[in-house]
């Protein structure tokens, strides 16, 4: 009786663990996630400026 107490109590523990192991990981992916948006988002926001000032470039150019 006293060895099965201990061995759900241990089972218990992993458990316990591989649950916040998985909650970790996923935490950690959504993470990655947003970080890998942000990223995304705020290159294309400089490509956007890149490329305006290009075209302001030109135009003062064309002007001179």
């Amino acid at each position: 009786m006293v060895r099965n107490t201990e061995r759900e109590a241990e089972e218990k523990k992993k458990k316990s663990e591989a649950n916040k192991k998985a909650f970790a990981k996923s935490n950690f992916e959504e993470k990655v996630l947003r970080e890998n948006q942000k990223r995304l988002l705020h290159e294309q926001q400089v490509a956007k400026m890149e490329q305006e000032e290009l075209e302001l470039i030109q135009r003062l150019q064309n002007t001179q």
